[in-house]
């Protein structure tokens, strides 16, 4: 069974055939061959190592094997050919069959393997020169020019297939991500159009207010689907950790609206869930709220976490407060995001709740 090779693999792989084609006509008809047996012995293993790299995958390791044989591929072609051949016009035994391995390590090493792989090839050409009669101090000025220009072509292949590898792989891999972010839309748009919409109906006739808060949750979880993003390894979601921390305040009825999942590094977020978390427990423990409201509001400049309750309130004064030993918000909550880079401005009132306002700029 023929092995699946990506794209450029597949070009390469014509390219072999072709060449293999052009070295068989060369042998067959051009008249240039003096060591018939050892010709033909140089093409059937050409033919098989070709058959072989159709049918399997080529790797590093046969990578190394397929630049040996077309090394020597260069070399015996001058001694099989008449004495002076690479002088002439005449077509070579090699052919560009030697080029078809210089590719494929550009595709399996990069720009540096595939230019590497041409130069080794390059130092082999004076060889097929020496075998072919004909030593460099002998030659004249074009001729000279005409086996730099050999020589040269195999590391500029290299480097060219290099570079055009790499650049097809990225084009490749932005199209399977755009794929991928099709796909994504379309699984959310159908969840938007069914799952939510039952979900929000059961909802709407449960009686029970923590059932109710819970629903709400999942169902902004699944919306959040619509709105996802690549996050990198050293980075979290603030809204998907605000989303766990809810949980943990089962009797404080809390509901959150986020514009996107806001990612920011780990520390950040580290800081942020911990100064949510204070707040909280002041709202359970000292507000006698019914409701607790966070949002989350991204924007270019950065992210504005607000909590806000609608309890008893108090006149907030932080000196007045630190006096008296309240330092719950001084400490684990301003300080926390003080620490990283943040600000916290705290409003509240008597009879008017309260609400702290975290603001996170850009880079924090």
């Amino acid at each position: 069974m023929r092995a699946r090779h990506p794209a450029p693999m597949t070009l390469i792989l014509v390219l072999r055939w072709a060449a293999f084609g052009w070295m068989s006509f060369v042998a067959a008809f051009g008249g240039q061959i003096v060591h018939s047996g050892l010709g033909a012995a140089v093409l059937a293993v050409v033919f098989v190592w070709t058959l072989v790299v159709t049918l399997t995958p080529q790797r590093r390791g046969t990578a190394a094997i397929d630049l040996g044989l077309a090394a020597a591929t260069i070399v015996v072609g001058g001694f099989v050919e008449p004495a002076g051949r690479v002088l002439t016009a005449h077509p070579s035994f090699a052919g560009i069959y030697p080029t078809a391995a210089v590719a494929a390590w550009a595709v399996i090493h990069g720009v540096r393997g595939g230019f590497a792989a041409g130069a080794l090839l390059a130092a082999v050409v004076p060889l097929q020169y020496y075998f072919n009669g004909v030593t460099p101090v002998s030659l004249l000025h074009l001729e000279t020019l005409a086996l730099l220009g050999t020589m040269l072509s195999y590391p500029l292949i290299g480097a060219v297939v290099g570079i055009v590898t790499g650049q097809l792989l990225r084009l490749t891999a932005l199209a399977d991500h755009g794929a991928r972010l099709e796909e994504r839309d379309r699984l959310a748009a159908e969840i938007h159009d069914d799952v939510l919409q039952r979900l929000a109906a059961i909802r709407r006739d449960l009686p029970d207010a923590a059932v109710r808060a819970a629903l709400e949750r999942q169902e902004r979880k699944l919306r959040r689907i619509h709105l996802d993003e690549d996050i990198p390894a050293e980075e979290c979601s603030l809204a998907d950790e605000l989303d766990r921390l809810v949980e943990e305040f089962p009797d404080v009825p809390v509901r959150i609206a986020s514009t996107g999942r806001a990612p920011m590094p780990r520390p950040t977020v580290s800081a942020v869930i911990a100064a949510v978390r204070e707040t909280l427990t002041n709202v359970r423990n000292h507000a006698q709220a019914g409701q607790a409201w966070i949002a989350v509001l991204e924007d270019a400049d950065g992210v504005l976490v607000t909590v806000r309750d609608n309890g008893i309130g108090f006149d907030f004064d932080e000196a007045a407060l630190t006096e008296r030993g309240r330092l719950g918000l001084s400490l684990s909550v301003k300080a926390r995001v003080e620490n990283v880079g943040g600000s916290v401005k705290v409003k509240s009132r008597k009879g008017r709740g309260t609400e702290v306002e975290m603001w996170l700029p850009s880079g924090t």
